[in-house]
């Protein structure tokens, strides 16, 4: 079961991440950068409205569904490495992690805004509970985190108060998101590193917090999965899979978040009962965000085998292979675009002008990464944490003997 990275199995992964790392900072300069909220007032019709439209149908969630399917498959494939060469799962695991927490630390703390890797490596411990266990049961738990999610993101707010006469939320989070707010348009950067550092500590010590994003493992463990199922190994079982379901993780996936969109954020039924937003919700996540992004990959896997495709897709592949380089680094964009000690254009960028950047830096990103992987076997914040989870420095440059 070996999976070098020149396989075409693996292509596919990177292709996949690739592709995921593109869709994460087009929503990541629009539809969730840190002055989102005035976007409310956008006029319909302009440019701006349609790229946030556009960006809310077919992005959001949907390239974060699959690069948080993929961590999955990654903790796939690196367990049953070590479990075929006689070695334990779940130390290399752990250290891997501690090394993905600190990276992500010092990123925040660096005023990038890449706290999902924090996520990942929080709860990518719990998939040390499920690796040795059967697929359907895998997937039975994937489901189950969906569940929970959505019991408290939908169901416990709306009648949690009345029931008890509590509000839900303490107000300590909302006090640091209020602190965020004040600080982030004009704030040097340590007055934004501390803050940003204060609201992940209050946000990663919130059980509610861990009960709430549930719904990241699930992700993972729906990854883990299909790995388990020999997805990954076998390139037939992989194509006959996407066939069987990609019709309808598109369908499904694009219905459910269109009907989602338009009763959330173009009032369609103009109804505020509780139903009503319970509804519209779970059209939005997780009948439409994570299916849509499901049948993305599927897609992807489909094209791949066809040559035509795989020669257009393949420029995607160096970047995924050095993903976490390429996150950062679309993470420390948005920063310098928006903070003080950049370009100082907080609350300046809309939505379209947000798009011609990520496409502006695409093909920057492209060439710069096919050249890297021509030289190194890494990415550079690859290499460093390969060098934390084994202890050891790999080599970097590639050997041309």
């Amino acid at each position: 079961m070996n999976l070098s990275p020149t396989t075409e199995r693996a292509e596919v992964l990177d292709v996949l991440r690739g592709i995921a790392i593109f869709g994460m900072f087009s929503v990541n300069m629009t539809a969730d950068i840190w002055w989102s909220d005035i976007y409310e007032s956008l006029q319909p019709g302009s440019a701006d409205f349609f790229a946030l439209v556009m960006v809310n149908l077919f992005a959001s969630g949907k390239f974060i569904t699959i690069f948080s399917f993929l961590f999955g498959v990654g903790f796939c494939i690196q367990s049953e490495r070590r479990i075929k060469m006689g070695n334990s799962v779940a130390p290399f695991w752990v250290r891997r992690l501690s090394g993905l927490l600190i990276i992500g630390l010092i990123a925040t703390a660096c005023t990038l805004p890449v706290r999902i890797l924090i996520d990942y490596a929080v709860f990518g411990l719990a998939l040390l509970l499920f690796y040795r266990l059967p697929p359907r049961v895998i997937l039975a738990a994937a489901i189950g985190t969906f569940v929970i999610v959505e019991s408290i993101d939908l169901l416990i707010p709306t009648y949690w108060p009345s029931i008890t006469g509590v509000p839900l939320n303490s107000p300590t989070p909302d006090t640091i998101h209020d602190l965020v707010d004040a600080t982030l348009p004009t704030g040097s950067f340590a007055e934004i590193a501390l803050v940003e550092l204060r609201h992940t500590w209050v946000e990663f010590t919130s059980l509610q917090y861990y009960l709430g994003d549930l719904d990241i493992l699930g992700l993972m463990l729906l990854g883990l999965c299909v790995g388990r199922i020999g997805a990954i190994w076998d390139r037939t079982v992989q194509i006959s899979l996407a066939k069987r379901y990609v019709w309808w993780l598109l369908g499904i996936g694009f219905a459910c978040g269109a009907l989602g969109m338009a009763m959330s954020q173009f009032g369609l039924g103009d109804d505020n009962s509780i139903h009503y937003s319970v509804v519209s919700g779970l059209l939005t996540w997780p009948l439409g965000m994570p299916v849509l992004g499901l049948g993305y990959a599927a897609t992807v896997v489909l094209l791949m085998d066809k040559e035509k495709w795989r020669t257009r897709l393949r420029p995607f592949a160096p970047i995924g292979r050095m993903a976490l380089t390429n996150y950062l680094f679309t993470g420390f964009v948005a920063a310098f675009i928006s903070f003080q000690w950049g370009l100082g254009l907080y609350g300046k960028v809309f939505p379209a002008a947000g798009l011609i950047i990520v496409a502006g830096l695409l093909p920057i990103q492209m060439i710069a990464s096919r050249m890297w992987m021509k030289r190194f076997a890494f990415g550079p914040f690859e290499w460093l944490w390969r060098f934390w989870t084994h202890g050891k420095a790999p080599p970097m440059r590639i050997s041309t003997d």
